[in-house]
């Protein structure tokens, strides 16, 4: 049932990473 939920998150969580990799260069 939360699956779909986590996998949201976890993309939008490594996203977020992303950008504060690229904000951080």
């Amino acid at each position: 049932i939360v699956t779909w939920n986590v996998r949201r998150l976890d993309k939008v969580r490594s996203t977020l990473t992303m950008i504060v990799i690229e904000g951080q260069r």
